[in-house]
């Protein structure tokens, strides 16, 4: 294990509903397909409770939920930048409500698209040679200030209409077995954003439909460009694997403030190999925190070249606090400052979030101020490694 070093970036339930994010014209087809940490990969139904958390029921009327179903299938075709009316096709970037209290949709496609494609060769080359990738400070290389601060608005909305519950982690550690492993994440709230909230969070699923459809195909490409130039992809553990654009696995999450963490785990232990129920290769992190300082705390630790031997040791608090390997691996502490997109390889990087920093006040407005919201999609691998 190399020794220790530390670089510091800190950059100055399900619901039953036919209304969820499955399949939508024009090809790629999308369908939401569910990853548990406990059962692995799902296919793209109605799911039940399983995994991190389980879901706040929710029901809509059948006019209700066609109208939603309109309004989502036109926001995942991705021509327009706002939503359209049936009487109108003109588009509208103001946050305004229109005449049916839906708010317009800030996010431009066009930009971010055009972003997320001029960074994907520095992603995929980072990705290739050290697990992951970040941007840097200023951190509006992705998406502008005002976008974040509205995404974060959406995700306090969503925690408003009691969509978060306790979350908690369950990984397999024995494929053939199936023996699990769980740790709990105190004074971690999460849910999983899904088309039924189109209504409350329509630039966040507009945001993770332009990722799911931009970067996999961005990252591939480049992948395929360096095989067939005979550079390589990559060595070791951290060799390229295709990614599909066709499925993913979205998670919302607020840590509270004033001291909650989660430890240190890898994603997907049970790894892509053929018989894994979990595919996941990517996780991508978009924090929502406009307002974080660097002395606020919340980072993301990300452990550099951790054998795989070694990866499965350091799941759950138990290995967590007896395992050595934190004191000698090398690592890189991310601040969770707003605009901040975090990739890294699901099945290989270790990593935990460390403790929010406590403050002085006891109001709760200001308190809230400090909880750190992160949104996490993972991208799952096109097939399994032989």
């Amino acid at each position: 294990m190399a020794a220790a070093s530390r670089t510091t970036a800190s950059g100055a339930g399900s619901r039953s509903s036919s209304c969820l994010l499955r399949r939508t014209p024009p090809e790629p087809q999308l369908h939401r397909r569910q990853f548990s940490s406990s059962s692995g990969y799902f296919p793209a139904v109605a799911p039940t409770q399983h995994g991190h958390h389980h879901h706040h029921q929710q029901h809509r009327s059948g006019a209700s939920c066609n109208q939603h179903q309109q309004r989502l299938a036109l926001t995942l075709t991705l021509q327009s930048t706002t939503r359209q009316s049936s009487s109108s096709s003109s588009n509208n970037n103001n946050s305004n409500n229109n005449d049916d209290g839906i708010n317009d949709i800030l996010i431009s496609t066009e930009e971010l698209q055009s972003n997320l494609l001029q960074l994907s060769k520095s992603m995929f080359d980072s990705l290739s040679q050290n697990g992951y990738w970040t941007n840097t400070s200023p951190f509006t290389n992705i998406l502008p200030p005002t976008v974040i601060a509205t995404l974060r608005n959406q995700a306090i909305a969503l925690r408003n209409q009691g969509r978060y519950e306790q979350s908690y982690s369950e990984s397999v550690i024995n494929a053939i077995t199936g023996e699990t492993v769980r740790f709990d994440k105190p004074g971690v709230f999460a849910c999983e954003p899904d088309g039924a909230d189109y209504d409350t969070a329509p630039d966040m699923l507009l945001y993770m439909t332009i990722l799911l459809q931009t970067l996999p195909p961005a990252l591939n490409s480049h992948h395929q460009n360096t095989m067939s130039s005979g550079s390589g992809s990559g060595s070791g553990s951290t060799q390229w694997t295709n990614l599909d654009n066709t499925a993913f696995n979205a998670k919302l999450a607020v840590t509270s403030s004033g001291g909650s963490k989660y430890p240190r785990h890898v994603d997907n232990v049970s790894g892509i190999h053929v018989g894994s129920k979990d595919l996941r290769k990517l996780t991508a992190i978009l924090y929502l925190n406009p307002s974080w300082t660097s002395g606020d705390g919340g980072e993301l630790r990300i452990y550099l070249g951790v054998p795989e031997s070694d990866r499965k040791k350091i799941v759950g608090e138990k290995d967590y606090k007896e395992n050595k390997e934190s004191e000698t691996s090398a690592f890189v502490d991310l601040s969770p400052m707003g605009g901040r997109l975090v990739l890294f390889y699901s099945d290989v990087v270790p990593h935990e979030v460390l403790e929010n920093a406590p403050h002085a006040t006891t109001a709760a407005d200001e308190e809230k101020l400090l909880d750190r919201y992160a949104l996490t999609i993972w991208i799952p691998a096109s097939s399994p490694v032989e």
